[in-house]
Parts: C-alpha cells; sequence; structure tokens
C-alpha cells in the first residue's frame, strides 16, 4: 500500500489559496491584506473530514457557515477515483479504493463569501 495526497484548486483566488495551501502545510502564515479585519477575512479555514471503509471511502469536508470551497484535495492509502467541490460549493468530496480498508481524508479550503 501507497500514501497518496492530492490538492485540485479552483479559478476562484486560485492565487490566494495555493499561497495559503503551501503555508498552511509549512505551518507559516500569510496575508495579502494589511488590516486586521482585512486579514480575518481573507484568512482561509483548512476544514477536514474522513473515512474508513472496506474497498471504497467517500468523505465530504464541509466548510463553515458564510464561507465557501475554493480548493480541496485528500490524502489516502487507496487510489484516488475522483476529487470535486461539493455541488453547493460549500465543501469538498473525494472518493478512493482499493482491495484492502480504505483510510481517507478529505481537506476543503474555506474562503469568506
Amino acid at each position: 500500500m501507497t500514501s497518496a495526497t492530492r490538492f485540485i484548486f479552483t479559478r476562484r483566488h486560485l492565487a490566494l489559496t495555493a499561497g495559503a495551501a503551501a503555508l498552511a502545510a509549512s505551518g507559516g502564515v500569510w496575508f495579502a491584506a494589511s488590516s486586521a479585519s482585512a486579514q480575518a477575512e481573507l484568512k482561509p479555514d483548512i476544514v477536514t473530514a474522513t473515512a474508513s471503509k472496506h474497498n471504497t471511502a467517500q468523505a465530504t469536508a464541509v466548510c463553515p457557515a458564510g464561507k465557501h470551497a475554493t480548493g480541496g484535495g485528500w490524502q489516502s492509502n487507496g487510489d484516488g477515483k475522483d476529487s470535486y467541490p461539493a455541488p453547493d460549493g460549500r465543501g469538498w468530496t473525494a472518493v478512493a479504493a482499493g482491495p484492502y480498508t480504505i483510510n481517507l481524508t478529505v481537506y476543503a479550503i474555506c474562503q469568506a463569501d
């Protein structure tokens, strides 16, 4: 078994989310605005959801109220079958599969509406 991680970013807020995701992964902090209120509004939330199931696992990470998903991704010990924004734009869904118990973590990068 191998472990895989994939992130996909939508075009909306691409520069913000890509930079934020890179810095979040490294433990850094990044802001594109100078005032504290603007920084709080621009700072994305990264939310997760997990699933563990034999053969195929699916999970959706849901953004908090007042936020939409600008990107997302997944990490799993299985092969990724699909990764896409939730139909309402408020989260990210992923599906992974394999001939064993699949452990899946889905990430959504959420920005204020």
